[in-house]
C-alpha cells in the first residue's frame, strides 16, 4: 500500500496487529527514487501512520531548473541536505557540489551518489559557509546556477544558549552567501526557513526569520531568492524519532516534553521534494509554506513508537512526561496574525503574503552592520535585542551561557566534584 493514505495504512495495520499477523508494506514512490529497481519491503515506520496524506502521484517539477546545470547545496552533509542532493540527481544536473564542514558526513553522501549516479559531477567540498572566502572559492570554482541553502543550526533550546552563534551562523552567514550568489551569477537560491519564523519567540525562529527579511529585501540582479517553511522532519538526525530509538535501544523510558505538546511533521523526503518544487514556481522574494497536515500530538506519536516496536505503551515507566525546556511551545503556528496565506498553483503549499517583512537596501545594510558588530562582540543580549526589534520577536536572555557562566577561579583547596 506505498501510495495510500496514512488513514488506511493504520485501517489495515491494526487489524493486521490484532490478528497477530507480520505487517511489510513497500517503500513510496519518494523512498525509491535512488534505487526504484530495488524496493524492497519494510516495516511499518511511524510516519506511515501519521494524521497527514501528502498524496504525491507525479514527483517531476513544474519546471526542471536543474537539468544541464551546476547545483550547490550547503548543509549536504546533514539529513535535509543529503536527501535534496539525492533528489537533485534525479533531474539530470551536470554537477552537484556537497558543501559542508561535516567530513564525514560529507564523505558519507558523496561517495554514496558517485557510485548511484556515474553520469554526473559529484564534488564533495568540505568548508564553513560563516567563512566569506570559503564560500567564494566555491561559488568562483564551480560556478553553480543553483544554490539550496540547508546548512542552518536548528535546535530551539540550545540557540537559546548561544544566541551569537545562532545569530553568526543563520543569519550573517546567509547575508554573505546571498551576496557571493549574486556575484558570481546564480540564477536560483532557495532558502530552507521553518515554521517557527512564523511569530517567533526563539532564537532560532528569529534568526530563521531575519534571513527571510534579508533575502525577501535584495533587490531582483538576476538571481531569484526563494525561500520555503516547514515544520519538523521524521527520522531527521536530531528529530524526537531518533531520540525515541536512542531511548528504546537503551531501555530507557520515551521521553515526553509535555502530555499535550503537538508538532508539525513532514517526512524528509516529501518536504526535500517540494523545497525542490518551491524552487520550480517561485519568484524573486516569494516565500512559501508546506502543507504540513494536522498537529500530531508527541504522547500520540510515543506510543505509535511504542507498539510498533512489540512494546505496550500503557506499561509503567513506559514513557515519562519531562517538562518543557528554554524556548519550547505546546503548539506551534503556522503563520503571524501580519501573514495570509495564499494559492501557489501547487496544492501541496501555499504563498505566505506578509505585510511587514520587507527593508529598504539602506536599512538592510544597517542593521547587518550592527548584528555583525553585536556577533563580533561576542554580545548575546544585542544580538537578541537587534533580532527582537527586526523580527517583533519577544525573546527571553536568561538563559544565555554567558549571562550564566561560572566563575573560573576558585579557592584552590576547593575539590571538583566528578561528573
Amino acid at each position: 500500500m506505498p501510495s495510500a493514505d496514512s488513514k488506511a495504512i493504520r485501517h489495515a495495520y491494526d487489524f493486521c496487529r490484532q490478528a497477530e499477523v507480520q505487517v511489510r508494506i513497500l517503500p513510496n514512490l519518494l523512498e525509491g527514487l535512488e534505487e526504484p529497481f530495488n524496493r524492497r519491503l519494510r516495516g511499518i515506520n511511524v510516519d506511515d501512520l501519521l494524521g497527514r496524506s501528502l498524496s504525491l502521484t507525479d514527483i517531476s517539477l513544474h519546471e526542471n531548473y536543474m537539468a544541464g546545470k551546476t547545483v550547490l547545496i550547503t548543509g549536504a552533509g546533514g539529513s535535509i541536505g543529503r536527501e535534496l542532493a539525492s533528489q537533485v540527481c534525479r533531474y539530470g544536473p551536470k554537477r552537484v557540489v556537497l558543501f559542508g564542514r561535516g567530513e564525514n558526513r560529507i564523505h558519507w553522501i558523496y561517495l554514496r551518489l558517485a557510485r548511484l549516479h556515474p553520469e554526473i559531477d559529484v564534488v564533495a567540498f568540505v568548508g564553513d559557509i560563516k567563512f566569506p572566502s570559503t564560500v567564494d572559492t566555491a561559488l568562483d570554482l564551480y560556478r553553480p546556477e543553483v544554490v539550496i541553502h540547508a546548512a542552518a543550526h536548528k535546535h530551539v533550546y540550545l540557540m537559546e544558549a548561544v544566541p551569537v552563534e545562532a545569530a553568526r551562523n543563520n543569519v550573517l552567514a546567509t547575508a554573505s552567501l546571498a551576496e557571493a550568489a549574486e556575484r558570481f551569477g546564480v540564477e536560483r537560491f532557495v532558502f530552507i526557513s521553518t515554521d517557527k519564523a512564523a511569530s517567533p519567540c526563539t532564537v532560532m525562529g528569529a534568526t530563521k526569520r531575519f534571513s527571510e527579511i534579508v533575502l525577501k529585501s535584495r533587490p531582483f540582479t538576476g538571481t531569484t531568492f526563494v525561500c520555503v517553511r516547514f515544520g519538523n522532519v521524521l527520522g531527521s538526525d536530531g528529530s524526537v524519532l531518533e531520540i525515541f530509538k536512542r531511548q528504546w535501544e537503551s531501555r530507557q523510558p520515551l521521553t515526553v516534553t509535555d502530555r499535550d505538546a503537538t508538532r508539525y511533521f513532514m517526512s524528509i523526503p516529501e518536504a526535500c521534494f517540494l523545497v525542490l518544487q518551491a524552487g520550480a514556481i517561485g519568484r524573486h522574494g516569494e516565500t512559501f509554506l508546506l502543507d504540513m497536515g494536522e498537529p500530531v500530538r508527541i504522547m500520540d506519536l510515543a506510543r505509535d513508537f511504542i507498539a510498533l516496536q512489540g512494546g505496550d505503551p500503557d506499561e509503567s515507566g513506559a514513557i515519562e512526561i519531562v517538562g518543557m525546556r528554554q524556548g519550547e511551545k505546546t503548539h506551534e503556528v503556522l503563520t503571524s496574525p501580519y501573514e495570509t496565506l495564499s494559492p501557489s498553483g501547487d496544492s501541496h503549499m501555499s504563498r505566505v503574503e506578509t505585510e511587514n517583512g520587507h527593508l529598504s537596501p539602506e536599512e538592510l545594510t544597517a542593521y547587518l552592520g550592527q548584528l555583525r558588530d553585536c556577533v563580533d562582540e561576542e554580545d548575546p543580549i544585542g544580538v537578541c535585542d537587534l533580532l527582537s526589534e527586526i523580527t517583533s520577536a519577544s525573546l527571553c536572555t536568561d538563559n544565555c551561557l554567558m549571562q550564566r557562566a561560572e566563575p573560573t577561579d576558585r579557592p584552590a583547596d576547593r575539590k571538583e566534584t566528578p561528573n
